[in-house]
């Protein structure tokens, strides 16, 4: 099979985790006290946001209408977006709202346009619905924690919590559904 184009992004994620992890290393050692928010930051929304927008073009139409569809999405397109993504999180140091809004935004358009996660699901199944509400939230929440700073980190539950762990459980529910015989379910 041929990689899907949006895969582009999961090196944008290594290289947050890695840039994150030595940002916290150094301020470990008496690096600057920029480097401790910097490195948080890339560790926690800059690996895990891109890893949902490089699957969520190829597993939408998996789970939302049992059928994989290529994603005409040329991959510069992709890289593009998680060039910028990377590119937040410098910009955050002087603009850190801005900075989060640019995030929500550029993982909207990946799960909102790219992967066209509002549509009807064609098949049955509960678990395509909160397949759906995950994705949405994902974005959301970056979004609501840039509208309204002082309520950054609770805001951000809505992404990491409402939207990834629930991702976890409805991907998990399609996998075991499918592979145990109760496609039905």
């Amino acid at each position: 099979r041929a990689v899907p184009p949006s895969f582009v992004l999961i090196p944008c994620a290594l290289a947050a985790g890695l840039a994150g992890a030595a940002c916290l290393l150094a301020s470990a050692y008496g690096a600057p006290a920029w480097t401790i928010a910097a490195g948080r930051g890339l560790v926690e929304e800059g690996v895990l946001v891109p890893l949902v927008m490089a699957l969520a073009p190829m597993l939408t139409p998996i789970i939302l209408d049992d059928k994989a569809a290529p994603d005409p999405t040329p991959a510069w397109l992709h890289a593009s977006v998680g060039g910028l993504f990377l590119a937040t999180f410098a910009a955050g140091l002087a603009w850190p709202r801005l900075a989060v809004a640019t995030r929500g935004a550029l993982a909207a358009l990946e799960i909102f346009v790219v992967a066209g996660i509002l549509r009807t699901p064609r098949a049955p199944g509960l678990h395509r619905r909160v397949y759906q509400l995950a994705m949405m939230l994902v974005p959301v929440g970056l979004l609501a924690a840039a509208a309204r700073p002082a309520y950054r980190l609770p805001l951000l539950h809505l992404t990491f919590v409402g939207g990834l762990s629930l991702l976890v459980f409805a991907v998990g529910a399609h996998v075991t559904f499918l592979h145990t015989g109760h496609e039905a379910l």
